[in-house]
């Protein structure tokens, strides 16, 4: 996998990717048929290549020599010295590793509560007001970012319930 940045947004308010999209694109390195790793690289923004070349060449040459054309060719080089732009938002190697280290962000659903899991909840409980509890946390932690994450505890329950029914239905015939 290769990210161009590791910053994103629109011009003058960019910022760094969320540690939780991170991770999803992490993830999707490799070829799981194929690969039991992948690899990650980001790309080093143009003016910061720039800047390496530059340096590289401007170290090339010895400070202490005598040579008077490689003096005048430091001299060039050190005038034509390549600058990152103030309006550019760049990110550094600290930045991927923050990311990698940063745990899993809290997934949840924000979409509505699909039909499958309330006839689900109906086949293994028959008992109404479950689903309308489950229908009731959903809608007013949705808001609070919570979403279905309350209906697996719901759904748990239900379980739980239908467990105790069926014991109690063995019970009662023997």
């Amino acid at each position: 996998m290769v990210l161009s940045s590791l910053v994103k947004g629109p011009f003058g308010a960019k910022k760094l990717i969320d540690s939780s999209i991170a991770h999803q694109i992490f993830g999707r390195a490799g070829r799981p048929q194929f690969d039991d790793r992948g690899f990650v690289y980001a790309l080093a923004h143009p003016d910061d290549v720039d800047i390496l070349r530059w340096k590289a060449k401007y170290d090339a040459i010895p400070e202490d020599t005598r040579d008077p054309g490689l003096m005048k060719a430091k001299k060039a080089l050190k005038k034509k010295k390549p600058k990152r732009r103030e309006t550019e938002q760049y990110w550094v190697e600290g930045h991927f590793n923050q990311l990698q280290a940063a745990p899993p962000g809290k997934l949840y659903s924000k979409g509505p509560i699909p039909w499958r899991l309330l006839a689900y909840l109906l086949k293994v409980s028959p008992e109404v007001d479950k689903v309308r509890s489950v229908v009731r946390a959903a809608s007013a932690n949705a808001d609070n970012g919570i979403g279905l994450s309350s209906c697996s505890n719901a759904v748990a329950q239900a379980r739980a319930s239908r467990g105790s029914l069926a014991n109690a239905s063995l019970n009662r015939s023997s």
